[in-house]
């Protein structure tokens, strides 16, 4: 395995290229030793994942960033058949771990939330908390688009 800060520097640019013949050379640094290189191909592979499945084992990595990543990963790509692994996270020792699982359910549509609703009855502190946090901010969102709905349709009426 390369060393050195150009490898890292070079996942940085490769991550901001449309180009799919890199797909494989960011794939390999997702097992990369190194939890930085880890970060970054997560991120960097989103927009190319065929098999969202291989964000499952990045869910478990050693590094707290690299889980981080993951879960936002997961968020980013929609998809919704890991919500019960994204679910699980919620029980992370880190807050970040904890916030970017939940904030990727809460882009899962129902799914996601029915994630986070079961969530509510977890027996650890860190995963009912953060499933709280996520569904008030969930309705919060909800009740501020309905509002915007119901000025822009009084708007219209009244023109």
């Amino acid at each position: 395995e390369a060393d050195g800060d150009g490898i890292v520097w070079a996942l940085e640019v490769a991550a901001n290229l449309p180009e799919p013949r890199l797909i494989p050379a960011i794939q390999r640094h997702l097992r990369s030793s190194d939890a930085t290189r880890r970060a970054i191909a997560t991120d960097a592979i989103v927009p190319w994942l065929d098999d969202v499945g291989v964000l499952v084992e990045l869910f478990v990595d050693d590094d707290s960033d690299v889980r981080a990543t993951a879960a936002r990963a997961a968020g980013t790509a929609s998809a919704e058949l890991l919500a019960a692994h994204v679910g699980r996270m919620l029980r992370d020792a880190v807050w970040e771990v904890r916030h970017q699982a939940g904030l990727a359910l809460a882009t899962m549509g129902p799914t996601g939330t029915m994630v986070l609703r079961v969530h509510l009855d977890d027996a650890d502190p860190y995963a009912r908390d953060m499933a709280a946090l996520m569904l008030d901010t969930i309705a919060a969102r909800d009740t501020s688009a309905h509002r915007r709905v119901g000025v822009d349709e009084h708007r219209n009426v009244a023109a």
